[in-house]
């Protein structure tokens, strides 16, 4: 049953971020560009906050690349 609902969801959900219009990218980066803003109280931790973002996003990649 767990592999028919995987099979069917990876058929339904083949979207890929750059097809998405620009908009919808730009919004996403504003709001976790502004909840850095809002959650730092210095440009320390906002540089803590960014560089962290930045390391987990290429893990992501990496972890995104070598699944397949």
């Amino acid at each position: 049953m767990a592999l028919l609902l995987h099979v069917s969801l990876q058929k339904s959900l083949t979207l890929d971020i750059e097809s998405l219009p620009i908009s919808f990218r730009l919004v996403g980066a504003i709001v976790v560009v502004a909840s850095a803003f809002i959650v730092a109280n210095s440009k320390k931790e906002l540089g803590l906050l960014a560089g962290t973002f930045l390391f987990g996003l290429g893990v992501l990649e990496i972890a995104l690349q070598v699944a397949g």
